[in-house]
């Protein structure tokens, strides 16, 4: 069974910890835009130079760039197998981009309520986790990935995981919409692109 997997989470939500799992559980590539960037940033390309022309003046990143960067690493080798997208799409604009690039078998979508999130980020009395700070993260959050839920539900691949637990209880509820058995030895996976693939 082929898994391209988008994972859906607020912050807070313990979704860095469940993705590191599911890409050793799986052995696929993690697609994260942070790293993906600074990846571009170390390369002698044109993508590159257009890139720092954007972050070393301090503006933002155009979607249209972004989504560029991130079709070139989605169409590698080592996504042949299946990948782990997180932190993108952030839209629906976004969503429908990855769908003309490869085909997404799985949305994860880590459900836990706000204030339980509050209360665990508070903990950690960082400057930037106050409750009107983290409030207004979770109201953006919910406002853009909206759409993205509804748009993935009515595709038939979105997974609506429970996520408060132990970081274990989790991992399996999301194994097991992936259809995972743990007992059972790891398995290859092949994958359909919907994009010509480059080699790396």
């Amino acid at each position: 069974m082929k898994h391209g997997i988008i994972l859906l989470g607020p912050p807070g939500s313990g979704k860095g910890t469940q993705a590191e799992l599911i890409i050793k559980e799986l052995n696929i590539p993690p697609i994260s835009t942070g790293n993906i960037l600074r990846h571009t940033m170390e390369q002698k390309t044109a993508l590159a130079q257009e890139l720092k022309g954007y972050i070393e003046k301090g503006k933002l990143v155009p979607d249209e760039l972004i989504d560029r960067i991130v079709a070139e690493r989605l169409v590698h080798k080592d996504c042949k197998s299946g990948f782990l997208l997180d932190g993108f799409p952030r839209d629906l604009v976004q969503a429908k981009f990855v769908n003309t690039i490869i085909e997404v078998t799985h949305v994860i979508d880590l459900k836990v309520p706000d204030k339980f999130i509050i209360q665990r980020l508070a903990i950690r009395k960082r400057a930037d986790d106050k409750p009107e700070v983290i409030k207004n993260r979770l109201n953006v959050y919910h406002r853009l990935t909206e759409p993205l839920i509804k748009y993935y539900k009515r595709q038939g691949i979105l997974h609506e995981v429970d996520g408060v637990g132990t970081v274990k209880d989790i991992h399996r509820r999301i194994m097991k919409e992936l259809k995972v058995d743990l007992r059972s030895p790891k398995k290859e996976y092949g994958f359909r692109f919907l994009y010509p693939l480059r080699n790396c």
